[in-house]
């Protein structure tokens, strides 16, 4: 017996009579009734597209590369005939950036050279020793690079489109290092994309490139008081996979490393002892055999190709440690041992890997101390006959060695921000303030780190072995700078102008360090944002502008939550390929979450 109410019959009638035999016909609605159902329906979708537009998720396009090629900006696309290797570059712009091409223009000495670019896993900073005019150097450069002389410029690409997480921020609290939108704190009608570097409440100075945060509270006077010691910042890992920037691999050796007799190309890996039994692998025979890092030709600093100009073609900037070394490694026989080894800042850090097991080391640069053990595994690693991926990492002041896609062993050493300072550079931190007889700030002089220049090599023992895509990547280096038309450091990037937040305050940076308008820069706010914060507006207080700038100056670079639009989290439609010119054909490869 069921518990509900029964459905009323009707009442009883005479049968309807028997229907005619006709093939069945699907009834329809009216013309308009379906139309009216279309539009409402239509209208529906829209409305709750506006809503999720405005309440949920936003889209964005990337104007500019300040977090390049994290992000990217408007470009230009290349792919080398000699190495197989894609690389962007920002526009070259000499007169008129309507065009789009990069134009030629006319200047006092004559037209500025035609736009050319330099495949970054072919070129080094002196591999034309061979020519000792620098115009003929400059003529070598576009003849011998992997790529043909005279090459027409590449058309512009639009920049990256991603999607924003709006109010994900008023749900959880922002997290460091992630990629997020905001209103610039100096001109509060334009969108800025960063990665979020300092928090409130806290202080952050750059130190050699890494980042290092204490805690403050405030006193009555509101003079930030530290409630603990600077730590240095160390990237969760799925941030740092995306900031390695690559310095060379093998796999990306040229088709013809020799032209017209000139060998235009010098392998940045120096192994004696191996041979190429083909183009991007090595091997040797002998029971021990050591691969080392060409320096000279090829320093290691925080350069990308993205950079790139016309005119300067050089891989200037801050020498650094934070290295990732990657091999696939053969061994013959399970008795390899495989080290892999960074030196820098007076110290050694390196990867053992045995034939029962793997350990991670430091000790200071000298052949007669000791190496101090940071963490162990036992077990087998290499096998004999098989390809194993190797990977070493040195970042953020921590250890990692990673076997076949798995993080096998960790390890960290805690030096403070002044300890960091000596070894890169031998000088205490009180030596680095402005004085009488110190008006410059040396710690934009990359001279100043003299300890910071690496050293990277590979030991094998034990056995023959082959190795592939023997690669060396760099993290990224935020480097110190000046304010923006002003001869003071730029915020957090000296000991005497660390970044200092209150309640609701954050600090940015691009990751495109050596080119990006961020926190370390900018030096006023928006006028309406003053007013907001400060009550003070340069025509009603009567100030000048040296004293506008005074009372803003602790502010100046920071951002307030209240202009925060929201977390970065996919690109959704990349910059597009073009097909002849006209067509665009999404990138979908470069489709990915942010990360």
């Amino acid at each position: 017996m069921s518990d509900q109410e029964p459905t009323p019959q009707p009442a009883l009638s005479p049968p309807p009579p028997a229907a005619p035999v006709a093939t069945a016909t699907a009834t329809h609605p009216p013309h308009d009734t379906g139309f009216k159902e279309t539009l409402i329906s239509l209208l529906i979708s829209f409305v709750m597209a506006l809503v999720f537009r405005s309440y949920v998720i936003e889209a964005f396009v990337i104007p500019t590369g300040s977090m390049a090629p994290t992000l990217l900006g408007q470009h230009m696309l290349y792919r080398s005939a000699q190495t197989g290797y894609d690389w962007t570059v920002n526009p070259w712009w000499y007169f008129n950036r309507d065009l789009p091409f990069p134009v030629q223009g006319a200047g006092q000495r004559g037209n500025t050279p035609p736009p050319i670019v330099t495949d970054p896993m072919t070129f080094s900073g002196h591999n034309l020793k061979y020519s000792q005019n620098y115009q003929d150097q400059h003529a070598a450069k576009r003849k011998f690079r992997g790529h043909p002389e005279g090459g027409s410029p590449k058309p512009i690409r639009a920049g990256d489109r991603i999607l924003v997480q709006k109010y994900l921020y008023e749900i959880f609290e922002p997290e460091r290092f992630d990629v997020f939108v905001f209103k610039n704190p100096a001109l509060a009608t334009q969108n800025y994309i960063k990665r979020l570097i300092g928090l409130p409440n806290e202080q952050v100075w750059l130190v050699d490139g890494d980042v290092f945060a204490r805690p403050v509270t405030f006193n009555a006077d509101d003079e930030p008081l530290p409630a603990a010691d600077w730590q240095i910042q160390r990237k969760p890992r799925r941030a740092q996979s995306a900031l390695w920037r690559p310095l060379f691999s093998t796999e990306y050796t040229p088709l013809d490393p020799a032209r017209d007799g000139i060998d235009w190309f010098i392998d940045p890996w120096i192994a004696p002892g191996f041979d190429h039994p083909t183009r991007t692998s090595l091997r040797t025979e002998r029971p021990g055999a050591t691969i080392t890092w060409d320096n000279t030709n090829w320093p290691i600093t925080g350069w990308v190709p993205y950079n790139e100009s016309a005119i300067t073609q050089n891989r200037t900037g801050f020498r650094l440690a934070d290295l990732r070394m990657r091999a696939a490694v053969t061994p013959d026989t399970d008795v390899l041992t495989c080290t892999a080894t960074i030196a820098s800042h007076q110290h050694e850090f390196r990867a053992r890997i045995e034939p029962g097991g793997a350990s991670l080391q430091m000790r200071p640069d000298d052949q007669d101390a000791p190496w101090q053990t940071l963490a162990s595994h036992t077990g087998p690693l290499l096998r004999a006959a098989r390809s194993t991926p190797v990977v070493f990492e040195h970042v953020d002041q921590a250890l990692s060695l990673i076997i076949d896609g798995k993080v096998i062993l960790t390890a960290d050493y805690d030096w403070s921000p002044d300890q960091r300072l000596l070894n890169a550079t031998g000088r205490d931190t009180d030596s680095f303030f402005p004085g009488r007889s110190r008006q410059t700030n040396d710690l934009l002089k990359q001279g100043t780190y003299k300890f910071a220049n690496p050293r990277v090599r590979w030991d094998f023992e034990g056995s023959p072995v082959t190795l592939h895509r023997v690669g060396l990547d760099h993290d990224i280096y935020y480097q110190p700078s000046h304010q923006h038309g002003r001869a003071r450091p730029g915020l957090a990037t000296h000991p005497a102008r660390p970044a200092t937040m209150h309640a609701d305050q954050f600090f940015a940076l691009g990751d495109n360090s050596v080119n990006s308008a961020d926190s370390r820069a900018w030096h006023t706010i928006d006028p309406e944002y003053a007013k907001q914060m400060f009550g003070i507006t340069m025509e009603d207080d009567n100030m000048s502008r040296g004293q506008y700038e005074k009372a803003i100056a602790d502010t100046a670079g920071l951002i307030p939550r209240n202009m925060v639009l929201g977390k970065a989290f996919f690109v959704y439609f990349p910059a597009p390929h073009s097909l002849g010119g006209r067509i665009p054909v999404p990138d979908t490869g470069r489709i990915r979450f942010i990360r």
